[in-house]
């Protein structure tokens, strides 16, 4: 395992992230909970970082290993592994698993002048690109009865992919019975707790996030229809 370790660390030693992983790492482990290591897997899982069956395999290894020992290895072992390509991914996943103080020292110790200038422009851009397609500035909510049916049985990922507290989507599950409303409720709570991103554009690129790309071009295409009628109008 030591070597291991070693082998992780010098080919991340370079790096700002590397260098942020191997400071926080001890915090990682010993902060992690059971609890919280099946929420972190839930982001991971819905955000690419880890596979169905490794996610499994992870949760089959706390039924039968002293819990501590299965997030030690998987936060050496695995995260270490993917930390560089995976980094935002997996730092708002630590930060959904009830860890935000952890997450956001990550994140800042993570950055270094330049990367803080180009994630500045990046938000440039992107804000540039939403201005160019007015239609997708409209308010998500306008547009809630038309999807909540389609989304389904995957209302929660949807939730996830919104940034909606893990513990809010099963509070969700427990105290909501039908599909669809559990969709709907997770929907307007998402447009109530962050109303600044409420918007069309947002919702589109959960949904392709969230593997529902019908979904999504369908309510990129309404959106459009709906708001060049109102021009005409």
């Amino acid at each position: 395992m030591a070597d291991h370790n070693h082998r992780n660390f010098t080919y991340l030693s370079d790096s700002h992230k590397g260098n942020a992983l191997r400071k926080h790492l001890p915090d990682l482990q010993s902060q992690l909970t059971e609890d919280g290591l099946s929420t972190l897997l839930m982001h991971l899982l819905a955000n690419n970082v880890v596979t169905p069956l490794e996610k499994e395999g992870v949760e089959h290894c706390v039924k039968h290993k002293v819990v501590q020992d299965v997030i030690n290895d998987f936060v050496t072992q695995f995260l270490l592994r993917k930390f560089e390509c995976d980094f935002s991914k997996i730092v708002n996943a630590i930060k959904r698993a009830g860890l935000q103080e952890l997450a956001v020292k990550l994140q800042n110790d993570a950055k270094s002048p330049l990367e803080e200038e180009e994630e500045e422009s990046d938000e440039e851009d992107f804000n540039y690109q939403i201005n160019t397609a007015p239609y997708l500035r409209q308010s998500a909510k306008r547009f809630f009865k038309d999807i909540y049916k389609k989304v389904g049985v995957d209302w929660m990922d949807l939730g996830i992919n919104l940034n909606v507290e893990y513990g809010e989507l099963k509070k969700i599950e427990v105290d909501v019975s039908l599909t669809d409303q559990r969709c709907m409720t997770m929907l307007r709570l998402w447009e109530s707790n962050q109303p600044k991103l409420a918007y069309v554009g947002h919702l589109v690129s959960a949904l392709i996030s969230a593997n529902l790309q019908e979904v999504a071009e369908e309510l990129d295409k309404l959106s459009n229809e709906r708001y060049l009628r109102k021009l005409d109008a």
